[in-house]
């Protein structure tokens, strides 16, 4: 996991207003007032998130800002999905990589990852690892045909996680030529983002590459996905990553089963150490 840190951005909502004539007592029927928007109907045409305009993206900057503030004080359960191929000489590689994280607050959570790797002979490996804040203390599960566990005491008292998806904005919206559509999701008003002809991290050139956002109207995030191929010499790399929310404002962090072996391995140890 990444934490960055958590920078703040302010959405300023630009309000009309109209004038009154005749208070004075005069002819009020000499002039009529061209009509004006009132302000219930540009409350039902909100601005666009931070970062997004009507013709497409506007800054990645802003964009990722208004994600983590949009998060701020929330509860919420983050998903994600990366899958990478790589195909040379030798045979096909095949990472696969799930995790979720399940924020109460920034001491109330439970992150489960899990990797795996099908080698060009067909072996599989596999790896696991878990955590958990108590509200207190933080443990950890770590399996990679071993099971270790961890301990420490919490250090941190407000959401170091809200980063997490940040950190994937900046790095993978990139795109030469985007587009932004206004859609509803179950009654929800949200706003899709198709970006084409980036450049993934790291990388100076990509084949196809695509990425889409569905982004709410306060800047959070709703989903992301990206798909891009690189080519170097005989070896041909495609990475597809995705994430997603759920359960934003009522998520719970239930404890893993694992949690009582966790305490016993551990003792009464904060320093981290295993077993």
């Amino acid at each position: 996991m990444r934490w960055p840190l958590v920078a703040v951005l302010c959405l300023v909502l630009l309000t009309g207003c109209s004038g009154l004539s005749g208070l004075d007592g005069g002819d009020r029927s000499a002039t009529t007032p061209a009509p004006v928007p009132t302000v219930t109907e540009r409350a039902s045409t909100p601005s666009a998130p931070p970062g997004l305009d009507a013709d497409g993206l506007a800054g990645v900057g802003y964009l990722s800002n208004g994600h983590e503030r949009a998060l701020e004080n929330r509860s919420y359960t983050f998903r994600e999905r990366y899958t990478m191929t790589t195909t040379r000489d030798t045979g096909r590689l095949r990472v696969t990589r799930n995790e979720t994280t399940a924020v109460v607050d920034g001491r109330n959570y439970r992150h489960d990852l899990e990797r795996t790797r099908i080698l060009p002979n067909r072996t599989v490996e596999r790896y696991e690892q878990s955590m958990y804040g108590d509200g207190r203390v933080w443990f950890e599960r770590r399996d990679d045909g071993t099971v270790d566990y961890y301990r420490g005491d919490l250090q941190f008292y407000q959401d170091e996680f809200a980063g997490e998806a940040a950190f994937y904005v900046d790095q993978y919206v990139s795109a030469n030529r985007s587009w932004t559509q206004r859609v509803r999701r179950n009654g929800s008003l949200y706003y899709r983002l198709v970006g084409v002809g980036g450049t993934p991290p790291g990388i100076s050139q990509a084949e196809s590459y695509r990425v889409r956002l569905l982004v709410a109207p306060d800047g959070l995030v709703r989903q992301l996905s990206v798909r891009y191929t690189t080519t170097i010499g005989s070896q041909t790399e495609t990475v597809s990553y995705r994430f997603w929310y759920e359960d934003v404002d009522s998520t719970t962090a239930p404890s893993p089963d694992w949690l009582d072996e966790a305490r016993q391995r551990t003792g009464n140890r904060s320093d981290g150490s295993n077993r």
